[in-house]
């Protein structure tokens, strides 16, 4: 496996947790439901990825 295919390898997920991480700071910052649920959204993304 080449250094290319090591660092694509779960590129997916870990833009879903740094998004995560972002949607995190925001909703706890700002409140309101849009964050919550894009919060709610990457959390089943990332955890269907997972299980």
């Amino acid at each position: 496996m080449g250094v290319d295919e090591l660092r694509d390898r779960g590129e997916e997920e870990r833009l879903l947790l740094y998004q995560l991480f972002h949607y995190l700071n925001h909703w706890n910052h700002f409140s309101g439901n849009n964050y919550r649920d894009m919060v709610i959204s990457h959390v089943r993304a990332i955890t269907g990825k997972i299980m």
